[in-house]
């Protein structure tokens, strides 16, 4: 049993009845800053969380999105890491760097000839230096330089002209070979160029027309004179003589 639960209630002295005191609270008094500034200071963290003014990496001020997007796509327009780079086509040379190349890239005029000695044909070149003129009288005309092409056979004739601005021909030349009977009257053959594969003023070189077109035909022995005469109307042009000999090789006595 509890104690004190058969005694009658009593009074209690000198207590007053209970009381709830209030105090009114005035707006914007001391009272109601904490819990307001509270709220205010937490909504401002979520704001600066949000914006992140201090930088996350975002471009900066000014830089539109194309240019981050630019930027962005800028290594996959360019050749992947790795892959080689196109190999760019060479020019092919020219009719007159395939002569110059071929002649060796002389700096005076050469007679050119393919001559053959004991099966093996080579390329023969002589220093020659050509008469300057536009005609001459006849196959002995005693200005002429002659140059003698001595071998077993000579299967063609021609010349190498210098590559440098001074004694250069003409861009169009025209080229003939003429044979001297034995007068001295000149004849125009109708040779046949094998060199170069594109004409070039730089350089020609001439089979013998043999009727089966052959380019191992020989050329016969004697004289013969190469013209190179500039285009039509012009005053410029060269002459030389080439006497074919050819090589006996003595027989033991």
């Amino acid at each position: 049993m509890k104690r004190g639960a058969d005694l009658p209630p009593r009074r209690v002295a000198g207590t007053a009845e209970p009381r709830v005191g209030t105090t009114r609270i005035a707006a914007g008094d001391e009272g109601d800053r904490g819990p307001w500034w509270l709220m205010l200071g937490a909504l401002v963290l979520v704001v600066l969380a949000v914006l992140k003014p201090w930088g996350n990496g975002a471009p900066a001020s000014g830089a539109g999105s194309d240019d981050v997007t630019a930027a962005a796509r800028a290594p996959t327009e360019h050749s992947a890491p790795g892959t080689p780079s196109p190999t760019p086509v060479p020019t092919p040379p020219s009719a007159d760097e395939l002569a110059a190349i071929r002649c060796n890239g002389p700096l005076g005029w050469r007679t050119y000839a393919l001559e053959t000695w004991h099966g093996q044909t080579i390329r023969s070149f002589v220093a020659v230096d050509p008469l300057a003129t536009t005609a001459v009288a006849d196959a002995d005309d005693p200005r002429l330089p002659s140059v003698p092409l001595i071998a077993e056979t000579v299967t063609a004739i021609g010349y190498c002209a210098p590559t440098t601005d001074e004694g250069r021909p003409p861009p169009h030349v025209m080229v003939t070979i003429w044979q001297a009977d034995a007068t001295g009257l000149l004849r125009a053959l109708p040779a046949l160029r094998i060199e170069p594969a594109q004409p070039s003023s730089l350089m020609a070189l001439f089979t013998y027309p043999s009727s089966d077109r052959d380019r191992r035909a020989p050329w016969p022995p004697g004289r013969y004179l190469v013209s190179v005469l500039g285009p039509p109307g012009s005053d410029w042009g060269r002459w030389f003589a080439l006497d074919v000999v050819r090589f006996v090789e003595a027989s033991a006595p």
